[in-house]
């Protein structure tokens, strides 16, 4: 239901962007049963639903029996992408568990003294984020080169670390071609090229892009991203009934967090009459992140219900403290011009300054293919190259959120419900102390980020049933505000709120329901599949529009 998330922030193409993933790993669908959906979430004034053990544990306290519920949702994400001058489609869907619940309640009720009270225990399952989803764009670029983004890591390597080829050179001696160093992929994919002209006084730069400098026109980009995965809670509850007056629960959740993310970046040279042709034909760079995590958090609610037409609902939310294990491996598929250089890549020292006589050897070893023509050394062909993979952990801490609710009832045959949730977006926190992790992670680079990009949100929320005997009939509407400031870094144009649409019909009887909802979730945004810093005009941003249909049954029974 986030769908096409990678809109909000601008991702590279090889480093995580942590910006991107603390906001997605925080950001909630509308979870719960078919009743709460198709009410758009606004659940915090309402009670007697098994979603209240999630939104408001005070709502349990309106139970007067126990209920059991199952609800499996449907979701299919629809997405709409403009890169350049070049637009596609894609869809995709995934089938999950929803909600699963139980509440067993004490029944009739008891009196203590002169007071009544009621009470009701709650355990719930519910899915509060999906993943799944599936895009593709691609285009001419006429501004600048994948290869250019990569020849500035090396660029970057040679300015802080005074890395130089034969840094690279002993790294395919001792791991190729699955390399320790992503940059040594990147050298011996023959994606970037040393520069030959550079000095450190002539304002050239050591390395460049195997398509810098290319002609207009004979660049073509493609990008792809299969991403899976989930965010899933559990949560102990319990509400109490004052009365029939006054309400107060409080739970504890239990999240666990998968995301597996698989990209692909794919440019290739168009041959045009009268252009000369680089060496390289084409190339696919991989990136495979997988993330695993585990959290808690705790929601404390109240309802007031005066009289029989009015009830106002308050609920606090803690963050939810993940501890996060990640995964990311990265691939390099490069294919060589043999039309226009038939004999291969020259492995000599006008091509490599790490050239010694061992570096054809060790290509060998490594899995490249050579031939000698007049005793000089030729690559015909590149193997899959790999860097071993990295793993670490790190901590995030989602925001704080805070809710008030009304419910108007009419009579039993209607109502309606309104909700403003405030959240504190700015408060997210992401840092690790493994020194395995991101440089980003260990400065807090990431954290400045945060403080400098997001802003706090409201978030609205409302919901209408009307009861026709045993029918049911719902519709509800959820408004996410843009949780990033207009400071320059992403395109200002771009509204990234998300608007959720949703409807549903019930029937209930005695001691059993069916209840159906159907939602759209709409969101616009932006995605630049690498960013050259400082910049700006040269690289393009992929605009985007994502709708996500979700269908989710409820079937429940009490007892």
């Amino acid at each position: 239901m986030l769908g096409l998330l990678v809109v909000a922030l601008s991702a590279s193409a090889q480093d995580n962007d942590y910006n991107f993933l603390a906001y997605r790993f925080s950001a909630n669908d509308v979870p719960g049963t078919a009743r709460f959906r198709a009410l758009g979430g606004a659940g915090t004034a309402l009670g007697a639903d098994l979603s209240s053990a999630y939104t408001n544990p005070a709502g349990l306290g309106f139970y007067t029996r126990s209920e059991i519920n199952f609800s499996p949702t449907l979701v299919m994400p629809n997405n709409s992408v403009r890169y350049i001058t070049d637009g596609q489609t894609s869809r995709a869907s995934t089938f999950a568990l929803g909600n699963l619940g139980v509440a067993l309640s004490s029944g009739n009720r008891n009196p203590v003294g002169t007071s009544r009270w009621r009470g009701t225990w709650a355990i719930t399952y519910n899915q509060l984020a999906n993943f799944s989803n599936s895009y593709r764009f691609g285009g001419i670029n006429d501004r600048s080169t994948l290869s250019d983004y990569f020849a500035s890591r090396l660029n970057d390597d040679f300015r802080d670390n005074n890395r130089r080829p034969e840094d690279y050179a002993d790294d395919l001696a001792a791991n190729g071609p699955n390399f320790d160093s992503p940059n040594s992929m990147y050298y011996y994919g023959l994606i970037v090229e040393p520069n030959f002209n550079y000095t450190p006084t002539n304002g050239q730069l050591p390395y460049f892009g195997v398509y810098s400098g290319a002609p207009t026109g004979t660049i073509r980009q493609d990008f792809r991203s299969d991403v899976s995965g989930r965010v899933n809670q559990w949560n102990v509850a319990y509400g109490a009934n004052f009365n029939d007056f006054f309400y107060l629960g409080a739970s504890i959740g239990f999240a666990n967090l998968t995301y597996t993310s698989k990209k692909s970046s794919t440019e290739s040279f168009v041959a045009q009459s009268g252009v000369a042709q680089p060496p390289v034909s084409s190339y696919t760079f991989t990136n495979d992140l997988t993330t695993t995590g585990r959290g808690v958090n705790l929601t404390f609610g109240t309802i007031i219900r005066p009289n029989d037409v009015l009830r106002i609902g308050a609920t606090l939310v803690t963050p939810t403290w993940y501890t996060m294990n990640e995964t990311l491996s990265y691939g390099l598929r490069t294919e060589l011009n043999s039309r226009a250089f038939p004999n291969g890549y020259e492995v000599s020292e006008n091509t490599n300054p790490e050239f010694t006589a061992a570096l054809p050897a060790d290509l060998r070893r490594a899995g490249y293919a050579l031939t000698t023509r007049n005793g000089v050394n030729f690559i015909t062909s590149v193997p899959n190259l790999s860097v071993l993979p990295f793993e670490s952990t790190y901590r995030l801490t989602t925001p704080w959120r805070a809710s008030l609710g009304t419910s108007l009832f009419f009579g039993k045959n209607a109502f309606v419900t309104l909700e403003g949730e405030y959240v504190m977006n700015r408060g997210t926190k992401i840092f690790s102390n493994d020194q395995n992790a991101d440089p980003d992670l260990l400065d807090g680079f990431v954290q400045e980020d945060i403080r400098r990009y997001y802003q706090n949100a409201w978030n609205l929320k409302a919901g209408a049933e009307y009861r026709l005997s045993h029918l049911y009939l719902r519709a509800g509407a959820n408004y996410q505000s843009d949780p990033f400031k207009k400071v320059g870094k992403f395109n200002d144009d771009i509204d990234r709120s998300r608007l959720s649409l949703s409807a549903g019909v019930g029937y209930r009887a005695e001691k059993f329901y069916v209840d159906l909802a159907v939602s759209n979730l709409r969101q616009v945004g932006t995605n630049a599949p690498y960013v050259l810093p400082g910049q700006t005009d040269r690289y393009y941003f992929a605009r985007s529009t994502t709708n996500t249909l979700s269908t989710t049954l409820s079937v429940g029974t009490y007892f």
